[in-house]
């Protein structure tokens, strides 16, 4: 499987990781990730100096941290980044119901067509 970073340059060596905060998609099914194997897939697998910026970009949409994606973005963090299922920060947003970061996320040029694993596309 590639990897891609945060400036959008393939890297080798590292393990996929998906984001687990909050509700998955709008059409994940219910009770988890699904019966094929993910489970195992959410063990730690690596431990981690640094937190990517792409996945605190995706944590702090999670929170409602507009202070700090501004920050994020102003320093060029990939606002299209997917995770291993295919979620972006305006996934989570949406998911989340937090409609002032997915209002800062649209107006910062955030796709709003790219589908989860389910399917889904939060517009």
């Amino acid at each position: 499987m590639e990897i891609i970073g945060a400036e959008g340059e393939l890297v080798d060596g590292l393990v996929p990781v998906r984001f687990t905060l909050g509700r998955q998609s709008s059409l994940a099914p219910e009770g988890g990730l699904g019966d094929d194997g993910d489970q195992e897939e959410e063990k730690v697998l690596e431990e981690v100096d640094e937190i990517d910026p792409t996945f605190q970009l995706m944590y702090l949409a999670n929170e409602g941290d507009l202070e700090g994606m501004t920050e994020l973005l102003d320093s060029g963090v990939n606002i299209n980044f997917q995770d291993i299922d295919g979620r972006t920060a305006l996934h989570i947003a949406a998911c989340q119901g937090v409609a002032d970061v997915v209002e800062l996320l649209i107006s910062r040029g955030a796709d709003i067509d790219p589908t989860d694993r389910w399917g889904s596309t939060e517009e």
